[in-house]
């Protein structure tokens, strides 16, 4: 790692735990998980980078534009909750309420998540430890938005749009490594976004019976 990465590695990770006294930046690769259901599914563990978080709120919020608050947030593989914190921090910064929650399959991640939260906001937060394909997404009654960075293979996100089918949704996929899976599904390419580092790589979709107006994709 040059000094550009290392500097970028530090002002989009680190920097964010030295403001907050968070816990996220450190990664974890799969070797040292330990065992859990999927695990043979699920990715190295890295924190999204902040200004990709920022970024995707600011289009989502302008694309949805008054209905944004009424959008149930889900970050799809929450790891450490930095994606959770950042868009909260956003939120409360617009003066937005939106529920966010985030889910992971490993629960040593679920306990870090919600010690961040209650660092940076007071409360712990809404996080489940469990697996994606497990939720039942109907039950929110509400569109929503799908955080995804790159948490898992096409195996698992085919399982999860099986259980996304009928419902409005908008999906956020930073790294879109399976991005095909989604365009088989119908899911609509409305943003995209690329840089030098994978991690400025991030595309959002909107599912079939998402429907909005004037739409354009914006690159």
């Amino acid at each position: 790692m040059d000094w550009n990465e290392q500097l970028t590695h530090f002002r989009q990770r680190k920097l964010f735990d030295l403001k907050y006294g968070t816990d996220t930046a450190n990664n974890l690769m799969k070797p040292e998980f330990k065992p859990v259901p999927n695990l043979e599914h699920g990715k190295h563990y890295m924190a999204s980078w902040t200004k990709e978080v920022i970024h995707s709120y600011q289009f989502a919020k302008n694309l949805l534009g008054p209905s944004f608050g009424s959008y149930q947030f889900i970050d799809l593989g929450c790891g450490k909750g930095k994606a959770c914190l950042v868009w909260r921090l956003q939120c409360l910064k617009d003066n937005i309420k939106q529920d966010v929650l985030g889910v992971d399959y490993y629960p040593p991640f679920i306990d870090i998540a919600r010690a961040n939260t209650k660092k940076i906001f007071g409360d712990l937060g809404h996080f489940l430890a469990t697996g994606a394909e497990t939720i039942n997404y109907h039950s929110f009654e509400c569109p929503l938005i799908l955080y995804l960075y790159n948490p898992f293979d096409a195996v698992i996100l085919a399982k999860v749009l099986d259980k996304l089918l009928e419902i409005p949704v908008l999906v956020i996929y930073n790294i879109p490594s399976h991005r095909t899976t989604l365009i088989h599904y119908g899911y609509k390419l409305v943003y995209v976004k690329q840089g030098d580092n994978q991690n400025e790589d991030t595309q959002i979709f909107i599912s079939p019976n998402l429907q909005i107006k004037h739409l354009d994709i914006v690159v």
